[in-house]
């Protein structure tokens, strides 16, 4: 959670003090804003509020930051107490979460026969270099 430390603060001036949408975490085209509402503005918006029997209705405002009228329609836009603000992960967040499972998968294979070829290879030049010690007339045969 954060404070504002604001009375009025816009949603582009949250997100802004938020630090922003990171490039590469983010997806702007899904800002999403938890905020209730009284019922008579919930049905002004078309929103059945049958479901709901007290008199705020739980509306998810959705704000696509990739079309400048998202990001003129967040400069008007009043953030409120209470207000809960959420940006989904860009789909390059999943990919990468994936990879890296895939290349632990891989590194946790690969590393014991990294390790034992390095071994392997560590005892031959060990056995040549006391077969025919550095400075020593002879050579070995390769």
């Amino acid at each position: 959670m954060i404070n504002f430390g604001e009375w009025r603060i816009s949603l582009t001036e949250a997100l802004g003090k938020a630090s922003g949408l990171a490039d590469n975490l983010a997806e702007p085209s899904a800002v999403f804003l938890y905020r209730g509402e009284v019922r008579e503005v919930a049905e002004r918006l078309g929103i059945d509020c049958s479901r709901f029997p007290g008199p705020i209705i739980p509306v998810i405002y959705n704000l696509n930051l990739r079309n400048p009228d998202g990001f003129m329609l967040a400069t008007k836009f009043q953030m409120r107490n209470k207000d809960v603000l959420y940006v989904a992960n860009a789909t390059s967040v999943e990919i990468s979460k994936a990879l890296a499972y895939i290349r632990l998968i891989v590194g946790t294979v690969n590393d014991p026969i990294v390790a034992a070829t390095n071994a392997y290879n560590l005892n031959l030049v060990t056995r040549v270099n006391n077969r025919f010690p550095i400075g020593s007339s002879s050579s070995p045969p390769f």
